[in-house]
Protein backbone atom coordinates (compact mmCIF):
# COMPACT_ATOMS: atom_id res chain seq x y z
CA UNK A 1 0.00 0.00 0.00
CA UNK A 2 1.43 3.30 -0.71
CA UNK A 3 0.73 6.18 1.82
CA UNK A 4 1.12 10.02 0.10
CA UNK A 5 2.18 12.39 2.42
CA UNK A 6 2.03 16.20 1.45
CA UNK A 7 3.31 19.17 3.79
CA UNK A 8 0.49 22.44 3.80
CA UNK A 9 2.80 25.36 2.94
CA UNK A 10 1.45 28.79 3.64
CA UNK A 11 3.13 31.88 1.74
CA UNK A 12 3.09 34.42 4.77
CA UNK A 13 3.93 37.06 2.21
CA UNK A 14 0.73 36.15 0.33
CA UNK A 15 -1.54 35.98 3.16
CA UNK A 16 0.00 39.40 4.91
CA UNK A 17 -0.48 41.29 2.33
CA UNK A 18 -3.91 40.20 1.52
CA UNK A 19 -4.96 41.00 5.05
CA UNK A 20 -2.53 44.55 5.41
CA UNK A 21 -4.97 46.70 3.44
CA UNK A 22 -8.25 45.01 5.42
CA UNK A 23 -6.30 45.35 8.92
CA UNK A 24 -6.21 49.59 7.67
CA UNK A 25 -9.34 50.23 6.24
CA UNK A 26 -11.15 48.54 9.28
CA UNK A 27 -8.51 50.23 11.58
CA UNK A 28 -9.10 53.59 10.25
CA UNK A 29 -12.77 52.99 10.21
CA UNK A 30 -12.93 52.29 13.98
CA UNK A 31 -10.27 55.17 15.29
CA UNK A 32 -11.07 58.46 16.76
CA UNK A 33 -11.45 60.84 14.23
CA UNK A 34 -11.62 64.28 15.38
CA UNK A 35 -9.18 65.86 12.75
CA UNK A 36 -8.01 62.70 11.03
CA UNK A 37 -4.50 63.04 12.10
CA UNK A 38 -5.04 59.03 13.77
CA UNK A 39 -6.68 57.93 10.93
CA UNK A 40 -4.38 59.35 7.89
CA UNK A 41 -1.50 57.89 9.45
CA UNK A 42 -2.28 54.80 10.02
CA UNK A 43 -0.07 52.20 7.80
CA UNK A 44 1.09 48.27 7.76
CA UNK A 45 4.37 47.04 6.97
CA UNK A 46 5.12 43.58 5.86
CA UNK A 47 8.66 43.02 7.82
CA UNK A 48 10.83 40.26 9.05
CA UNK A 49 8.80 39.71 11.94
CA UNK A 50 5.39 39.78 10.41
CA UNK A 51 2.79 42.78 9.59
CA UNK A 52 3.38 45.52 11.60
CA UNK A 53 1.00 47.94 11.86
CA UNK A 54 1.71 52.14 12.79
CA UNK A 55 -0.11 55.01 13.91
CA UNK A 56 0.49 58.31 15.64
CA UNK A 57 2.16 57.79 18.76
CA UNK A 58 -0.98 58.76 21.00
CA UNK A 59 -3.03 55.81 19.26
CA UNK A 60 -2.43 54.20 22.67
CA UNK A 61 -4.20 56.84 24.75
CA UNK A 62 -7.19 56.43 22.84
CA UNK A 63 -7.07 52.50 23.08
CA UNK A 64 -6.64 52.14 26.75
CA UNK A 65 -7.70 55.41 27.99
CA UNK A 66 -5.64 57.61 30.41
CA UNK A 67 -5.19 58.58 34.40
CA UNK A 68 -6.42 62.21 35.36
CA UNK A 69 -3.44 64.29 34.09
CA UNK A 70 -3.15 68.36 32.96
CA UNK A 71 -4.30 69.64 29.63
CA UNK A 72 -4.03 72.86 28.53
CA UNK A 73 -7.58 74.55 27.62
CA UNK A 74 -5.79 75.75 24.44
CA UNK A 75 -4.96 72.34 23.07
CA UNK A 76 -8.66 71.39 23.72
CA UNK A 77 -10.57 74.45 21.98
CA UNK A 78 -10.47 73.12 18.16
CA UNK A 79 -11.69 69.51 19.57
CA UNK A 80 -14.46 71.15 21.93
CA UNK A 81 -15.67 73.98 18.93
CA UNK A 82 -15.57 70.75 16.65
CA UNK A 83 -17.48 67.49 18.38
CA UNK A 84 -19.54 70.24 21.23
CA UNK A 85 -19.75 73.51 19.34
CA UNK A 86 -18.51 75.29 21.79
CA UNK A 87 -15.01 75.88 21.86
CA UNK A 88 -15.07 77.10 25.46
CA UNK A 89 -16.51 73.93 26.66
CA UNK A 90 -12.39 73.20 26.74
CA UNK A 91 -12.06 74.25 30.52
CA UNK A 92 -14.90 71.80 31.44
CA UNK A 93 -13.42 69.05 29.21
CA UNK A 94 -10.05 69.82 30.85
CA UNK A 95 -11.40 69.86 34.20
CA UNK A 96 -12.71 66.71 33.75
CA UNK A 97 -10.19 65.55 32.21
CA UNK A 98 -7.69 66.31 35.24
CA UNK A 99 -10.15 64.89 37.97
CA UNK A 100 -11.21 61.78 35.66
CA UNK A 101 -8.75 60.98 33.17
CA UNK A 102 -10.12 59.79 29.70
CA UNK A 103 -12.04 56.99 28.77
CA UNK A 104 -11.01 54.03 26.87
CA UNK A 105 -11.61 53.52 23.45
CA UNK A 106 -10.71 50.30 22.41
CA UNK A 107 -10.27 49.95 18.49
CA UNK A 108 -6.96 47.83 17.96
CA UNK A 109 -8.30 45.19 20.54
CA UNK A 110 -12.27 45.14 19.14
CA UNK A 111 -9.97 44.31 15.45
CA UNK A 112 -8.37 41.85 16.74
CA UNK A 113 -11.04 39.59 19.20
CA UNK A 114 -13.69 40.61 16.45
CA UNK A 115 -12.21 40.59 12.46
CA UNK A 116 -8.59 39.22 12.20
CA UNK A 117 -9.53 35.75 11.87
CA UNK A 118 -12.55 36.98 9.33
CA UNK A 119 -9.18 38.50 7.49
CA UNK A 120 -7.15 35.46 7.88
CA UNK A 121 -10.07 33.35 6.17
CA UNK A 122 -10.43 35.91 3.44
CA UNK A 123 -6.56 36.18 2.81
CA UNK A 124 -6.39 32.43 3.14
CA UNK A 125 -8.73 31.90 -0.24
CA UNK A 126 -6.22 33.98 -2.20
CA UNK A 127 -4.43 31.88 -4.99
CA UNK A 128 -0.88 30.63 -4.00
CA UNK A 129 -1.71 31.55 0.12
CA UNK A 130 -1.16 27.52 0.74
CA UNK A 131 0.28 25.06 -1.31
CA UNK A 132 0.89 21.40 -1.04
CA UNK A 133 3.78 20.17 -1.66
CA UNK A 134 4.02 16.14 -1.93
CA UNK A 135 6.91 14.74 0.46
Amino acid sequence: MIIMDYIVKYDWDVILNEMKPMIEKELKKRCAHAFGDLSNSINGKIESNGLNIYGEYYWKYIEWGTYPHFVSPNKLKAWCKLKLGDENAAYAVAGHIAKYGTKPQPFVREITNQKIEEFLIEALKVKGAIRLIQK
